[in-house]
């Protein structure tokens, strides 16, 4: 009993086996299906997200059909979530295409019809066809995988030819770009002998899917066969205007160093003669001797414009005028000023502004000093005042020669001979008229007129600074009294220690003499100082007070 039951136990075993093997051989496959579309669904977003829509659209358009075929063959959630996955990427891929599709380069196999599944319970087809249905449904997933990575490869070799962006053909050249573009060609043509060498016996259809990719491929190759020359073209153009661009910058480096280097040597040459004037006044002083000093440093300085002014008009023309425009102009061609040459050029350029306003300011100054000398002591009739106004006619004239165009110089020249000839008609008339005036009457003493003007007159003959001076010929003329003994000096308690006697002094000189001159002092000559309330009211004396001057004729002694 125990033998007939274990034999029969193994046929059966053997028998379900047999049944079960070919839905377990379906299942296998249906995974590793499963694992490709899942593959293809990442690599199209990774298509899409590269801007690359075209290839994309035709990769998610063979996952579709994939799909198709896992569903006849397994219905389980995984199938849901790879549809699900596709029906997202397909509506991502749609909007970036604008709501539509774009067919795929090439064109792909046809959409296979799914095998046959059991259509009614309990009756189910025998293994050997389910088994044969599949490896036909293999064969035709394979040669469709073929015509897929035919389209892949073309469309890498034709990506080839765009326009550089951030992807991997970053940097290459065009000669690498057709190599590695002629690579992808070579692999699409093995993937094609590949599956004629595993499938010799191909459909008609899918021998004309595999003819029209070959002559894709080779139209793909000639494209870049063409591209590449027009590329060779492109590059050898734009290396020759390269070097156009490049000989041209050299050459505006070099102008501009040499202009840089005439900057330097033109400041250091010439803006010497302008490093005191800063545009303001040159005279500072009434001195004539001032103002002529002030004329030769603005004469040496326009000297030297002439010889800089050619160079520096046209350097401003390239670089412009003020610091910072010289300095831009030359950062923008690329030139690293080192030596300060913005500033000296702009140094050089306001020189002559500053050379024209420190005439005009100098002019303003040597005006107002000559009205300054003008006015001083207006009253008297005198030397002194005839030299004053002769002086300020220097200072006018002098100012006449920094600026020709001050309207107040060029009225007070106008004015200052006739000025000069009224004060000294004037003064002739007052010389004429004036007269010696003598010892005063009824003088009060202690002393005698004469006597006293006798010891002043001696006292004036020997002083070093009246007859006694070594370097001028005076002569005294005459002494009078002109007034009483009057005090000259108190102690603390207002008690008088010396006392003075007002007198005129007459004198000439060397070149009063020649024009009949003579010049009356009003002074008070100092008796000695004494005990108080006890000095003494006669000579010896022991100094003078000076006063008031003028002249009258000589011709009157």
């Amino acid at each position: 009993m125990q033998s007939f039951r274990q034999p029969t136990f193994f046929l059966i075993l053997s028998a379900v086996v047999l049944f079960f093997y070919p839905f377990y051989a379906m299942a296998t496959d249906a995974k590793t299906l499963a694992s490709q579309i899942d593959k293809d669904l990442r690599q199209a977003e990774r298509l899409m997200f590269n801007g690359k829509k075209t290839e994309s659209d035709a990769l998610l358009q063979q996952v579709n059909e994939m799909l198709e075929q896992l569903k006849a063959v397994d219905s389980s959630s995984k199938v849901t979530s790879l549809e699900n996955k596709y029906s997202r990427t397909r509506k991502a891929l749609d909007k970036k295409m604008g709501g539509g599709t774009t067919a795929p380069a090439i064109s792909v196999a046809p959409k296979m019809s799914a095998p046959a599944v059991p259509a009614v319970k309990g009756v189910s087809p025998s293994g050997s066809s389910r088994k044969g249905g599949y490896q036909q449904q293999m064969m035709e997933r394979n040669i469709k995988k073929a015509v897929k990575d035919v389209d892949y490869e073309i469309g890498r070799a034709r990506e080839m030819m765009e326009p550089d962006n951030t992807n991997s053909k970053f940097g290459m050249g065009a000669d690498e770009k057709a190599a590695k573009g002629a690579d992808y060609l070579a692999k699409a043509e093995q993937h094609l002998a590949k599956t004629e060498q595993k499938y010799p016996d191909l459909s008609p259809e899918s021998k004309e899917q595999f003819a029209v990719a070959r002559k894709s491929i080779a139209e793909t190759q000639a494209a870049l066969d063409s591209w590449q020359k027009e590329e060779q073209i492109k590059t050898d153009s734009a290396a020759r205007e390269a070097a156009v661009t490049a000989n041209a910058a050299a050459g505006k480096m070099a102008k501009m160093k040499d202009d840089a280097d005439l900057i330097v040597a033109l400041h250091e040459k010439y803006f010497n003669a302008f490093e005191n004037i800063h545009g303001g006044t040159l005279v500072h002083g009434m001195k004539i001797e001032e103002a002529d000093q002030a004329l030769a440093l603005v004469a040496n300085a326009e000297k030297s414009i002439p010889l800089f002014a050619t160079d520096v008009g046209r350097l401003a023309q390239s670089y412009g005028e003020t610091s910072m425009d010289i300095y831009n102009k030359f950062h923008e061609g690329g030139y690293t000023l080192n030596n300060g040459e913005d500033q000296k050029m702009s140094q050089l350029i306001e020189a002559v502004d500053k050379l024209k306003k420190s005439r005009q300011a100098s002019a303003v100054t040597l005006a107002g000093n000559a009205k300054a000398l003008l006015g001083a002591f207006n009253n008297q009739l005198n030397d002194a005042r005839l030299q004053r106004m002769a002086e300020a006619k220097k200072l006018l004239l002098a100012g006449q020669q920094f600026d020709p165009e001050n309207d107040q110089i060029k009225q007070m020249l106008n004015d200052i001979d006739s000025q000069m000839e009224q004060v000294a008609d004037k003064m002739t008339a007052q010389i004429d008229a004036a007269k010696w005036a003598g010892n005063i009457s009824g003088f009060a003493g202690p002393g005698d007129v004469t006597e006293l003007a006798a010891e002043a007159k001696k006292y004036f003959e020997n002083d070093r600074d009246w007859g006694g001076k070594k370097d001028r010929d005076i002569k005294i003329l005459d002494v009078c009294i002109r007034g009483p003994w009057k005090v000259a000096e108190t102690d603390v308690f207002g008690r008088v220690i010396s006392w003075r006697l007002p007198i005129h002094v007459a004198v000439t000189d060397e070149k009063l003499k020649p024009r009949n001159l003579a010049r009356v002092y009003d002074l008070s000559i100092l008796a000695m100082e004494g005990p108080a309330d006890n000095a003494p009211k006669k000579p010896p004396y022991d100094g003078f007070w000076v006063g008031d001057s003028w002249m009258m004729r000589l011709d009157k002694f």
